[in-house]
């Protein structure tokens, strides 16, 4: 008479012979449809190929492992690499800051990483960001300024973004302007400006004048317009602020959505005429710039959140046709005042 575990063995047995006609059949059938001839099709299911690639998916596949570091709570998407036999994983701003920054470091030990393992992490952030544009230069290091700031944005701040339509244009140092000197002058150029902050993953981006700074060399201090701080988050230093530039090349504008600061109706009477002279000033557009729209009645100042573009992140308005599309207007009366609240949350 059989034991308990000579009957559980034959139960084991025939539980494995069914389980493996079943697979069979599946394999079969699957690969009849697509033409397949039944000694390849026995192959397959003899060498178990389709639990080999099983096995290899779930061993390599990163979405379903834990990191080893603590990852902060994010809208954004997050970027999992491995290295060492470690999984990590970050937010998408600070694993593209990280690489652009220290290209051969893993972004949270910031030991040294080989080239494939920096090929698959650079493959992933590319993958994932939405912002193209093509590289230019490498990144340079810039003293930035802005004159007569007092704790916060105020009345003459506005006055000043005013009188510049808030264009973000700033003024190369002659190494980077020389670098420029030596692209094809045949496409619009702009910069992306970041914070020498490693805690600051945000980044902007600018026009830059005809003209050098007539600084001495590398050592320039450039005044960046009231945009590009509000944009990377931070507030201009008494002293002066470190952060790093390179050129580069972004795409045509196809379309931009702008919101209204200003809640009223009929503040323009040629629309297109009038939206196209004015965004075509600007040459580099940035979502989340503000620009000042000079209406045709009465020369008012609008003010105009930049909400989106496309392509995202950053265009040019250059020798090319925008489409403009109106956003629900903020709820405000009066131009400075909604300036003064927004630029002061």
């Amino acid at each position: 008479m059989n034991t308990l575990q000579d009957y559980r063995s034959i139960r084991a047995q025939k539980f494995t012979e069914f389980k493996k006609k079943r697979d069979r059949k599946i394999l079969v059938d699957y690969f009849n449809d697509h033409d397949y001839p039944l000694e390849k099709i026995d192959e397959i299911s003899d060498n178990n190929h389709i639990q080999n690639i099983q096995t290899f998916i779930r061993r390599y596949r990163l979405s379903d492992k834990t990191p080893a570091n603590d990852v902060p709570v994010t809208e954004e998407p997050i970027v999992k690499y491995k290295h060492r036999n470690q999984i990590y994983a970050l937010p998408l701003s600070h694993a593209s800051m990280s690489i652009d920054l220290a290209p051969f470091l893993n972004p949270v030990t910031r030991s040294i990483m080989s080239g494939v393992q920096l090929k698959r992490l650079v493959r992933k952030i590319e993958k994932l960001t939405t912002t193209k544009f093509d590289v230019e230069s490498p990144f340079h290091d810039i003293t930035g300024f802005y004159n007569n700031f007092d704790d916060s944005w105020s009345i003459s701040d506005i006055y000043r973004l005013f009188g510049t339509k808030g264009i973000n244009e700033i003024k190369l140092p002659k190494s980077v302007y020389d670098e420029f000197l030596e692209l094809d002058p045949g496409h619009l150029y702009g910069v992306e400006i970041i914070n020498n902050d490693h805690n600051n993953y945000k980044r902007t981006y600018a026009s830059f004048s005809s003209i050098p700074s007539h600084g001495n060399g590398d050592n320039d201090r450039i005044e960046l317009p009231m945009n590009i701080y509000r944009q990377l988050g931070v507030q201009p230093d008494d002293d002066e602020d470190h952060f790093k530039i390179r050129m580069i090349k972004p795409q045509k504008a196809k379309k931009v959505y702008l919101r209204s600061l200003v809640k009223k109706e009929n503040l323009i009477q040629d629309v297109e005429k009038t939206f196209t002279q004015e965004i075509n000033i600007h040459k580099v557009l940035t979502e989340g710039q503000i620009i000042i729209i000079e209406s045709d009645k009465d020369n008012q100042m609008i003010p105009f959140l930049v909400e989106k573009t496309e392509p995202p992140g950053v265009v040019t308005t250059v020798n090319t046709d925008v489409e403009v599309d109106f956003l629900e207007a903020y709820d405000y009366d009066d131009a400075t005042t909604a300036l003064l609240i927004e630029l002061n949350k």
